[in-house]
């Protein structure tokens, strides 16, 4: 009976490069260990030890040098911008740069950039509308250095105006049109929307004195503004819009002697200047110099009246509560609208007027 051969595993190493290896036999280490090659050895030697220095290695450390922003370390934005290359900062950018390309790898990456030719274009018509860089940043929530950035560049980073910008960025940006409300407070424009609002408002009995102190304007200043004569500010022309619609459907009758003396001095002015009531202007064109008011319209003092007795039937006031609004009696009223050639206010009037009695 023979004796079964045993396989007894060897080791080798090479004492030159440092390989080793562990063999099954003893015959296939001494026939595959000479094979190696020392300087391939070495040179994967090499390789580690430049990977373990490079894993460790750090570069010059800048701080954000920004007027502005402030780039903590250890973030990409630090390594881009600041060219800063402490450890921190690298492992940052190296991490940042394997999410990316294993995006693209699977088809996700998403630059979040878009083209910044359009968006350039519309900073370009704003500005031209009276909207500067300054109001447009207020209006879009971004910094003053974004907005500007995006049309110069970053001039003091050495770049010119980029060629893609943030989604959100571009968004917020191409969200603003250039209107009223966009523009900043001292920017000079058209003054005629302004003049037909103040003139409709004295049509219906608002002094010229009042309307400056709800304004907060120098009589004299206003009178300019009121014929015309100027042009006026953004942040003006906005004042005067909120108080007409304030207004525009509060004519005024007088509570006192003084006080009538003064409407019927404003609606005698008005009449005699040709100036037309609210109720001929449409909100959509008051503003275009080239519109007209509505033919049809009051343009003179007993006019006005009838388009306020028009508005409070319309609105459901009573006969009775119509002729106190105007100080007069009730048929004072109704000899002025007979006059006028107006019975239908009457006939109108007096059945809401029964309708009303009958209900309370």
């Amino acid at each position: 009976m023979t004796t079964p051969v045993t396989r007894q595993p060897t080791a080798l190493a090479c004492p030159v490069c440092g390989y080793s290896r562990e063999y099954k036999t003893r015959a296939l280490g001494a026939a595959h260990f000479p094979k190696h090659s020392c300087a391939n050895e070495l040179e994967r030697i090499a390789r580690g030890q430049r990977a373990a220095a490079a894993r460790t290695r750090e570069g010059a450390k800048r701080d954000c040098a920004c007027k502005v922003a402030r780039h903590e370390h250890g973030t990409r934005t630090a390594y881009v911008v600041d060219k800063c290359r402490c450890r921190a900062c690298m492992d940052a950018n190296m991490a940042a740069s394997k999410e990316r390309e294993k995006a693209k790898l699977y088809g996700r990456y998403d630059s979040g950039r878009v083209d910044a030719g359009p968006v350039r274009e519309h900073i370009a018509f704003l500005g031209e509308s009276g909207v500067s860089l300054k109001q447009l940043a207020k209006l879009t929530g971004l910094s003053l250095s974004t907005v500007s950035a995006t049309v110069y560049g970053r001039v003091e980073r050495g770049h010119g105006p980029y060629p893609r910008v943030a989604v959100g960025t571009a968004e917020k940006i191409l969200a603003i049109r250039p209107d009223l409300e966009a523009m900043a407070g001292g920017r000079i424009i058209d003054g005629t929307g302004t003049q037909r609002r103040l003139q409709a408002l004295v049509t219906i009995g608002w002094s010229m004195s009042r309307l400056a102190a709800r304004l907060g304007i120098n009589p004299g200043n206003f009178t300019a503004m009121v014929h015309g004569t100027r042009d006026v500010t953004a942040a003006r022309a906005r004042e005067v819009i909120a108080l007409y619609d304030e207004l525009w459907n509060k004519p005024q009758t007088g509570t006192d002697h003084r006080s009538r003396i003064s409407v019927n001095r404003a609606r005698r002015t008005a009449a005699q200047k040709g100036w037309v009531a609210p109720l001929a202007w449409d909100d959509s064109t008051i503003d275009d110099p080239a519109a007209r008011p509505a033919t049809g319209e009051p343009t003179t003092a007993a006019e006005a009246r009838i388009a306020d007795i028009e508005f409070m039937i319309s609105t459901g006031t009573p006969w009775w509560e119509i002729a106190h609004r105007l100080r007069l009696t009730e048929g004072t009223l109704e000899t002025f609208c007979r006059r006028a050639g107006r019975n239908d206010l009457i006939t109108a009037a007096k059945t809401d007027t029964r309708d009303y009695r009958r209900a309370s």
